[in-house]
Order: C-alpha cells, then sequence, then structure tokens
C-alpha cells in the first residue's frame, strides 16, 4: 500500500465513522468497516511515519456534530475496545495479559456487549447532575433532557444508611429493547439506528421512553469494593437501583471455563433470549488498578477485549435490486431475496448501504448470496456465492428455497421504490417508477424465454441426426456389399461389357 492509498483509506473510514455515529446512517456494513481499520492498522505497523492524527486508530468514533449543541466533558476518557472475531484471537489476548502482569493469578469477567450508544451518567450526591454521549471520547453530547424520558436512568439515587454517596459516574449503553422496535416508527430498520437517532434530536420527544439504559461500568469512589469491576456492578444492580446482568468472573488460568462460557453466550438460543440487541461479548480483568497498570492507546485499553459473535446466514437468491430515494434525497439500494428463516424471523430484503457496497459485493438479480443478522438484528447480504450466468448447472440451486413462498415484508419503503436490473454509478441512473409493485412471483404471468424458443429447433436437429444414422447404417450393411458382389461376379456395368456392346 502506498502512502496515498493509505490517505485515501483513513479518509473512507472517517466518513463511514460520521455517517455511523452522527447521522445514524452507515454507508458501509460493519464487516467493510473491520476491513478498512484491519488495513490501516497494518499500514501503521509497517510506516509508523505515515500515522495521521485523524486516523481511526488513533481516537475512538465521534457522535459529535457541528450543531451547536452543549458538550460534557468526560471526567475519564470513554474509550473504545480491541475486538476479537475469533475465541483463538481472545485466547492469545488473554496470554498476551498473562505475560504482562507475569502471573495469572488474578480474574477476568465476560459480560454482554450492548448494541446502541455509549452513555455517561453523573450524580452528585444522589442526583442526576448531566447525561452525555462518549463523543469523541474525551466530551460528549448532552442528553440530560433525553436521559430524563429513558428507561433504566433514575433521577435520584436511593439514600444509602451510612454511606455518602458524593460523585458517582454510571457508564452504560442506551438501547432500543428489540420487542420496541416497531412501536417507535417503521423509519427505523434497526435497533441502533432508533436509539442514536432519538438521542441526536434536538428535543427529547416521547420516543425516548421507548429507550433503556444498561450499564456496564461503575466508577463509585465512595464504594469500598469500587477497585472491583464486578463488585462496582453489584453495587450498582443491588444498592443503586440499575436494571444490568451482573458479569461471570473467573480465574484467569482457568483458561478452558473461560471459553466454555464464550460458547454458551454465543449460542443461538441464548443470544435470541437477550431482550436487548447484543453483538459480542466483552472479556475485562477484572482488577481496575491492574487493568489501568497495562496502559492503553488512544483508541482503546489494553485491559479489555471484545468478542464479536458470529452471525447466523443462510443461502438464498436475489430476485431483484430497488432503489429507496429518502426524504434527504439519499439513495439506497435494496436487495429483495427469497424468504429465508433467521434465527426465528422471516427475512426477505436487506439494505446494500450504497452503490458501492453493490459493485463491491457485485450483486445483480439472480445471484446466490449468503444472508444473515447483522449484530442479530440487522438484515445483511455478507457475499455473493455466485452470479445468474454461472449458476445455471451449479449444484448449490437445489437449496435455494421455493421462489413461490411467502414473504414477509421487514419495513416499509419512505417514499417511491426505483426498479434497477443492472446497478448503475448515482450520475447515470435513470430512476422510473416500480410497475406492479404489489405483484408477488406466485400471481406473475410466466413469460416466454429464449430457452424456450430454442426447444423446437432441438428436437428437431435431433431427428435429423437420427435419420442421418439410419441411412449410414443401411448404406454399410446392406448396399456396400451388395455393390462389391456384382462387380466380382461380372455384371455388364461392372466389367464393361455393356460399353463393349454399344460401341458394336
Amino acid at each position: 500500500m502506498t502512502q496515498q492509498e493509505y490517505i485515501s483509506l483513513v479518509n473512507q473510514a472517517n466518513k463511514a465513522s460520521y455517517d455511523y455515529y452522527v447521522l445514524s446512517n452507515p454507508s458501509i456494513t460493519d464487516a467493510v468497516f473491520d476491513v478498512f481499520i484491519s488495513q490501516i492498522e497494518q499500514c501503521e505497523q509497517q510506516h509508523p511515519e505515515w500515522t495521521l492524527p485523524d486516523s481511526p486508530t488513533q481516537k475512538v468514533g465521534s457522535d459529535l456534530s457541528d450543531n451547536g449543541r452543549r458538550t460534557i466533558a468526560h471526567r475519564t476518557p470513554m474509550r473504545s475496545c480491541q475486538k476479537a472475531k475469533t475465541r483463538d484471537a481472545v485466547l492469545t489476548w488473554l496470554n498476551n495479559t498473562i505475560s504482562k502482569i507475569g502471573h495469572d493469578n488474578f480474574q477476568v469477567s465476560i459480560e454482554y456487549k450492548y448494541d446502541g450508544i455509549s452513555c455517561s451518567l453523573v450524580y452528585k450526591d444522589g442526583q442526576l447532575i448531566s447525561a452525555s454521549t462518549r463523543g469523541n471520547g474525551l466530551q460528549g453530547q448532552d442528553i440530560t433532557a433525553h436521559a430524563g424520558l429513558i428507561s433504566g436512568i433514575p433521577q435520584q439515587l436511593p439514600a444509602l444508611i451510612g454511606l455518602k454517596l458524593g460523585r458517582i459516574e454510571i457508564y452504560g449503553e442506551i438501547v432500543c429493547p428489540k420487542a420496541n422496535l416497531n412501536k417507535i416508527s417503521r423509519l427505523y430498520t434497526d435497533c441502533r439506528t432508533a436509539a442514536s437517532s432519538l438521542c441526536n434530536m434536538e428535543v427529547a420527544t416521547p420516543d425516548c421512553a421507548m429507550l433503556a439504559f444498561v450499564p456496564w461500568k461503575v466508577d463509585a469512589p465512595c464504594f469500598s469494593a469500587n477497585g472491583s469491576h464486578f463488585e462496582s456492578m453489584m453495587f450498582a444492580v443491588h444498592s443503586l437501583g440499575f436494571n444490568a446482568e451482573c458479569p461471570a468472573c473467573f480465574d484467569a488460568s482457568y483458561i478452558d471455563g473461560i471459553i466454555e462460557h464464550i460458547s454458551l453466550c454465543d449460542d443461538r438460543e441464548n443470544r435470541n433470549s437477550i431482550p436487548y440487541p447484543i453483538d459480542g461479548l466483552v472479556i475485562k480483568v477484572d482488577d481496575k488498578p491492574l487493568a489501568d497498570s497495562l496502559g492503553s492507546t488512544a483508541h482503546h485499553p489494553h485491559g479489555n477485549i471484545a468478542y464479536k459473535f458470529s452471525p447466523e446466514t443462510v443461502i438464498t437468491t436475489c430476485t431483484r435490486i430497488e432503489i429507496t430515494v429518502g426524504k434527504t434525497g439519499r439513495r439506497t439500494p435494496v436487495a429483495y431475496f427469497n424468504s429465508v428463516t433467521i434465527m426465528g424471523r422471516e427475512v426477505s430484503r436487506a439494505s446494500l448501504y450504497s452503490e458501492a457496497t453493490v459493485a463491491k459485493l457485485g450483486i445483480e438479480e439472480g445471484s446466490i448470496i449468503e444472508v444473515g443478522l447483522s449484530n442479530d438484528i440487522t438484515p445483511k447480504v455478507f457475499r455473493v456465492i455466485d452470479n445468474a450466468e454461472n449458476h445455471q448447472n451449479n449444484p448449490c440451486v437445489a437449496l435455494i428455497p421455493d421462489p413461490e413462498s411467502e414473504t414477509t415484508d421487514e419495513f416499509e419503503e419512505e417514499v417511491t421504490l426505483h426498479v434497477i436490473p443492472n446497478m448503475v454509478s448515482s450520475e447515470s441512473a435513470q430512476l422510473e417508477p416500480a410497475v406492479e409493485e404489489n405483484m408477488s412471483p406466485a400471481t406473475s404471468t410466466t413469460v416466454p424465454t429464449e430457452e424456450d424458443d430454442e426447444e423446437e429447433p432441438e428436437q428437431t436437429g435431433m431427428v435429423t441426426k437420427l435419420a442421418t444414422l439410419f441411412f449410414s447404417v443401411v448404406l454399410i450393411f446392406f448396399l456396400l456389399p451388395i455393390s462389391l458382389a456384382l462387380a466380382a461376379f461380372g455384371i455388364p456395368v461392372f466389367n464393361n461389357s455393356f460399353i463393349n456392346s454399344s460401341i458394336h
């Protein structure tokens, strides 16, 4: 990778981050963004002198925008997490951590990674005085008014006998419970977008009451066991009245138990039972001073790691690609495919985010595709297995669900949809209204194809071949022996007697 290519990649990643955090409208998938980050990290390791100050590896994704809203400084930075896509990567992190500490006589905690908006709540003597988003990690957007409506955020902490609370800071995630997504608005296609959009509104709306707050870190100097992450979470749940599932704790030496617990949490049925959207687990060194001693980068601390769940995927066929034109004029391609069941949910369409994503995937009408639920919530096309012109004799076609099976729409279009058989650039795309939008595959009329037109000529050609073969057999086995016999026994035509008699 050249330096110019590195700069271009950083700019693309920063734009995608802005679309995700500020606009609440992702322009690329999580998987593509992770690839960008991986390539940027690899390049910066090889050429540290190229590293840009605004590289996504040097900062956390920011939800701050130039809207003039008040910001609140965080007392301690709200950093992101380093990520692990496999359990082997978690083991590598654990072994490296044990090596840095010099022994395995410590505990690690494991808790769910919620998919929402990170938030900091500050209490003074039990009274909520501010709420802010993570922002850029150093300061966040003021959402104190929103917090007054969100479920699970007490405005006043309970009085504790013999304990002067002082300043307490609770870090957590503002999420949209799965059951509330369709109650808020049909405009939101996933829980995270709903939470982000509502928190980004300048004026808090009643819909904020559909959101919930789940704590994942407590900074309570008044609490004697504040040095343990597990103990501080127990304090928040049992004494302060927050709603959270306390993390599981394991000795660092009990590696088999840690991996087994990760496997149990990654189980599909277990993930479905969680009322909030989750996309992984966070594994932390439980002792806070010990974790802090491991240091951090500008992006993440070394004392924890996030394990991302692998999505469940199925194979199906893309039936068409349409463009959704939003109220702001933004064009978003949507892939429609034969209805499939994923994690107990019927899915028949998925956003492709942008025309660049369509080009990168190489998806088109008739493509065999692998689809799943990103973060167990959002329908997503993960890859194209084969394109239409290649899979006519592909045995994978037998795996595709019946195209006449009933489909279930996951969301309503914002405005008119436009059919695009082959994706073109936004500059040259010609928008024409879709025809017969509500016609289902089961009721559509069959149209003769070129293959049907060619069926009769193929049959005629077969008859001709059989006739030729028959006459060849007759010639070889009957006419040729007779001709040889006549020549051998002196028939006039063959022994020149006929010619001689004609001359005389």
